[in-house]
């Protein structure tokens, strides 16, 4: 059976989705690992006041380390300020960073109202959720966003 790619719906700040398109920040991190691999599709989704996916990606790796361990590895990076990055990860003893390749900022924004209309009950996830499939279309209407 063939390995099947799998789709990481990942909701982030304006701040730093501007960051990843623009080419300046190559790891996204997080507070817990998403089940995902080398190969792998992210689906860039940006949070209020923009609400739409933006951008897709491909994860070029997972890496843990502690929070201390992750500034000092990878600070150039990770395009965010010292103090913003230890307030995140206060209280917290392991980093999870997403290294991001094959950037794509979409032609043109998928709109919440846009995927509720093909997905009545979907709500963006305050981290992230697998999909199944997600084909961006040339228009609007004609996406192809399936959940798990």
């Amino acid at each position: 059976m063939k390995n099947q790619r799998k789709y990481l719906f990942i909701s982030i700040k304006e701040e730093y989705v501007n960051q990843i398109l623009e080419g300046k920040k190559h790891i996204e991190l997080r507070k817990s690992k998403p089940n995902v691999n080398a190969g792998d599709h992210i689906i860039i989704y940006c949070t209020s006041p923009v609400k739409a996916i933006v951008g897709t990606a491909q994860v070029k790796d997972v890496i843990t380390h502690t929070p201390n361990q992750m500034w000092k590895l990878h600070s150039k990076k990770l395009g965010i300020r010292r103090r913003d990055y230890f307030d995140y990860y206060t209280n917290t003893d392991r980093a999870i960073g997403i290294v991001l390749s094959d950037v794509q900022k979409l032609c043109s924004n998928i709109c919440l109202s846009s995927i509720k209309k093909q997905l009545p009950f979907f709500t963006p996830p305050q981290t992230y959720k697998y999909l199944k499939n997600f084909v961006p279309a040339e228009k609007e209407n004609d996406i192809i966003l399936e959940l798990h």
